[in-house]
């Protein structure tokens, strides 16, 4: 199909209106004029495929949200880098709409109806769940969860508790008879240390490390002495407990590597079906 048919027939007005029913950027991507085939076998797959798809959604509202491309996440395990939080949640929420769908599927299937055109694109994935399961276990939306492993769980426990004694420590402080040197009864922190509020004019009676002043220039932010030690554990402990980050972070990279072709058809499968439904919708 030529340049000057695709204007006759405002075949960029349909693409653009299609494209808000897909979800993934990569399946808004493919629909441009090179989707379109004169192949009579392949356009009779697409339009049988729709129809699947239509059948559907007479009766049942398709979710496809988590859909999204993760194939650059897999190749970045295959060759041994760390994936991050939000990768793994990719790849996580992909495979909940894979699970979701294939309930969905089972349940026209046991009901005989018949979606033999696009049934397999769902029922042909393998079962990796046990990776889903593995990273709902161990990642949120933005941290690595305590009981990714016992010992960050017990590093957090001792960061904690640390955490505590020096809030104890300070909060002893501001209540006592440091209290007529403070600007405010505040505790804050300042580059990652513990500080309060202390008046210029005391500044040099008060036993402490300067870490901020304040931009009227009449309170200085400080670490008393008596914390400084305690500081310094936890910030080892920070350090240990970043490590153990890291090292659970490679560890679960390297298990998806382990299915990283099994996750790449998946990719492939959905977003396949992703374009489907949205010419069914649209």
């Amino acid at each position: 199909m030529n340049e000057r048919t695709f204007s006759t027939l405002e075949f960029d007005k349909i693409l653009s209106q299609l494209k808000e029913y897909a979800v993934s950027d990569k399946t808004k991507r493919l629909i441009n004029p090179k989707m379109v085939s004169t192949e009579i076998g392949t356009v009779r797959q697409m339009i049988e495929e729709v129809d699947d798809a239509s059948t559907i959604l007479r009766y049942r509202n398709v979710e496809m949200a988590g859909i999204s491309d993760v194939k650059e996440h897999v190749n970045r395990a295959v060759i041994g880098s760390m994936l991050s939080i939000s990768d793994f949640n990719d790849i996580k929420n992909l495979l909940f709409r894979k699970q979701s769908l294939n309930k969905l599927f089972e349940e026209f299937n046991e009901d005989e109806v018949d979606l033999e055109s696009i049934g397999h694109y769902i029922f042909n994935l393998p079962d990796i769940h046990h990776l889903y399961k593995k990273i709902v276990s161990t990642v949120d939306d933005a941290t690595v969860l305590d009981h990714a492993s016992e010992n960050l769980l017990r590093i957090r426990k001792r960061i904690h508790s640390e955490e505590g004694k020096i809030r104890e420590k300070l909060n002893d402080l501001i209540r006592g008879n440091q209290q007529r040197k403070l600007s405010d009864g505040i505790i804050t922190m300042r580059n990652n240390r513990y500080v309060v509020p202390v008046k210029v004019e005391y500044r040099s009676e008060f036993n402490g490390i300067v870490h901020d002043m304040s931009q009227s220039g009449q309170t200085v932010y400080m670490e008393p002495m008596t914390v400084v030690q305690m500081t310094n554990k936890i910030q080892g402990l920070r350090d240990d407990e970043a490590l153990e980050i890291e090292r659970i972070l490679y560890e679960l990279s390297a298990q998806t590597a382990e299915v990283s072709e099994e996750l790449i058809m998946i990719d492939d499968h959905l977003h396949h079906l992703d374009m489907v439904f949205a010419k069914a919708k649209y």
